[in-house]
């Protein structure tokens, strides 16, 4: 699946609040559009009586009352946009992980260091590729899969590391995903 339809999905996530945001200003203003019509109805009853003040001031709360939560409303859709944003971003370098992990070792031509050694299996042959000993996972993945041969539920995966269930399971899928690739037919 390519980044670009995360990034999609994003820009769709954004255009939908906005325009929620825009319909939820256009009733706030048809509202306060119809409060003006009846005050101006029925300015010469209510200004006698008092009233006419009592329906602004009203009127006046009930906008503020409805800007602060727009805008605390904003706030929120930036934060999420934000953690959205940073979600894309670990996915890329979670996908980057195990394109270079299903490719297996190479030298590195930059740092002059040689691919690690490969112990050989029982019968003298290489096991594949390097992978961590399972005891000592390094990357967030290798600790997810950890601890679902450990066992693990998604839900104990997250607090134990701190995330969301919805980054266990990307995780999890991304991983399936570098499996279905690398097994067979290729």
């Amino acid at each position: 699946m390519s980044f670009a339809v995360f990034q999609g999905i994003l820009d769709g996530t954004l255009l939908i609040f906005l325009a929620v945001l825009l319909a939820y200003v256009r009733v706030v203003r048809g509202q306060l559009r119809r409060l003006t019509r009846e005050k101006t109805a029925s300015s010469g009853v209510r200004e006698e009586t008092g009233e006419g003040m009592g329906l602004f001031r009203e009127s006046r709360e009930a906008l503020e009352k409805t800007i602060r939560e727009m805008d605390a409303l904003s706030r929120e859709a930036a934060g999420r946009t934000d953690r959205l944003k940073l979600l894309l971003h670990d996915a890329q370098q979670w996908l980057e992980d195990l394109e270079r992990l299903e490719k297996g070792p190479t030298s590195d031509p930059a740092s002059g260091t040689p691919p690690p050694e490969q112990k050989p299996s029982a019968s003298g042959q290489s096991s594949g590729p390097h992978r961590p000993s399972r005891s000592e996972p390094r990357t967030d993945i290798e600790k997810v899969l950890y601890l679902m041969e450990q066992g693990k539920t998604v839900p104990e995966i997250a607090q134990s590391m701190g995330r969301g269930e919805g980054e266990i399971e990307l995780m999890l899928g991304l991983s399936r995903l570098s499996d279905s690739r690398s097994g067979p037919g290729r």
